[in-house]
């Protein structure tokens, strides 16, 4: 029962601390079945993520090959999948309140209120709780992949989602091909 409980906090503990947000929205009139060949393009920045890019590159022209679609040239194709991927960092402020000890305050009651009395020399009857404010910052990187799909025909994007997440997690292949699977379900899952 022990190692259950723990594998449970982990898990709560793993999950909670995601990150990650994924918003899309599309064309529904759209018919993606008359689409057969895609061209992925981006641009390489000297930012230091082009190998981050490269990876991004590699897991959607393989996801929309396993789909049925074709890469080609970009001259060749039916629709662009276009993405940017860029790095910020993020300064979060975190204030905690902490009880640290006990401090006496004297009272005194009259009728039916109670008055407190803010002399230090008075007896104590009362006790009052000491807390201590305690500010922190903290700064990671947040990595924003921004994707489209565009139709060549009618030069129109047809599709649109947008990632953030923490780029310790999102430079990750296994995170890379999870946000991927989680961006176009919309779209190849439709009911």
């Amino acid at each position: 029962m022990h190692k259950v409980f723990i594998a449970f906090v982990v898990s709560f503990i793993i999950t909670g601390c995601s990150t990650l947000s994924i918003q899309t929205d599309y064309d529904r009139e759209f018919d993606f079945t008359l689409l057969s060949n895609f061209s992925v393009l981006y641009t390489k920045k000297d930012d230091g993520y082009n190998f981050t890019r490269s990876r991004i590159n590699k897991t959607i022209t393989k996801y929309f090959q396993e789909k049925g679609y074709s890469a080609t040239s970009k001259e060749k194709a039916d629709f662009y999948v276009l993405f940017h991927f860029n790095v910020k960092t993020i300064r979060e402020v975190e204030t905690t309140y902490d009880t640290m000890m006990i401090r006496p305050r004297a009272y005194y009651k009259r009728g039916n209120k109670v008055a407190f009395m803010n002399s230090p020399y008075l007896f104590p009857l009362f006790t009052d709780p000491f807390v201590t404010t305690t500010t922190h910052t903290y700064e990671y990187e947040e990595g924003q992949l921004n994707l489209e799909i565009l139709d060549v025909k009618t030069n129109t994007i047809v599709w649109q989602g947008r990632v953030v997440d923490d780029l310790s997690d999102i430079s990750k292949q296994e995170q890379i091909d999870k946000i991927v699977d989680k961006l176009f379900e919309d779209l190849f899952y439709k009911k």
